[in-house]
């Protein structure tokens, strides 16, 4: 009876706390400019899962979500089924969803993605380039980018349907309401 309090209690404690902390690497550099919401999202080469070149600048007038996140870390992988939910309904309307991984081997981040049923791209962040460039001190954290490349939002912890649904919605219909006029 008291492990299982205990248990609840650290159960509690973890939740409010937000998510995962990075480890090594990811402290801040006070000489690296942090990207921030209203800025441009920093265009830097990063190493897809498959072995190619990514840049955020190929995805000019697309919403991109940026989701840093882990194998080993709880909240991560319970939001995995919701991203890729959102990536397969949104992705006809301009949305990609780039999954950047903190830190892991490539086998051990394939395995997962597959058995996740993940088809988003997937970005191995293996010197940790990303995740100090947007900040990142815990995981997951989900950043939001207009069609123009800006930082429009940004979410620590695990994500829900709601927060993904009012986050990303608009940024789609943006530049639809612009054409309109």
């Amino acid at each position: 009876m008291i492990i299982r309090r205990l248990l609840l209690v650290m159960a509690i404690i973890f939740f409010l706390l937000g998510g995962c902390h990075t480890q090594e690497g990811a402290e801040e550099d006070k000489s690296l400019e942090i990207a921030d919401t209203g800025q441009k999202a920093p265009d830097m080469p990063m190493l897809g899962i498959e072995g190619g070149v990514v840049r955020l600048d190929s995805f000019k007038g697309k919403v991109v979500v940026l989701n840093f996140w882990a194998t080993w870390c709880p909240p991560c992988r319970k939001e995995m089924p919701l991203l890729e939910s959102t990536y397969k309904r949104y992705q006809e309307n301009g949305l990609v969803i780039l999954g950047i991984n903190y830190n892991e081997d490539r086998e051990r981040v394939l395995k997962f993605t597959q058995e996740m049923g993940v088809t988003f791209p997937v970005i191995l962040d293996k010197e940790l380039k990303l995740t100090r460039r947007y900040g990142v001190l815990s995981l997951p954290a989900t950043f939001f980018i207009d069609k123009k490349g800006i930082i429009r939002g940004q979410h620590k912890g695990e994500i829900v349907e709601e927060i993904i649904a009012t986050k990303v919605e608009p940024l789609l219909s943006e530049n639809d309401l612009e054409e309109r006029r």
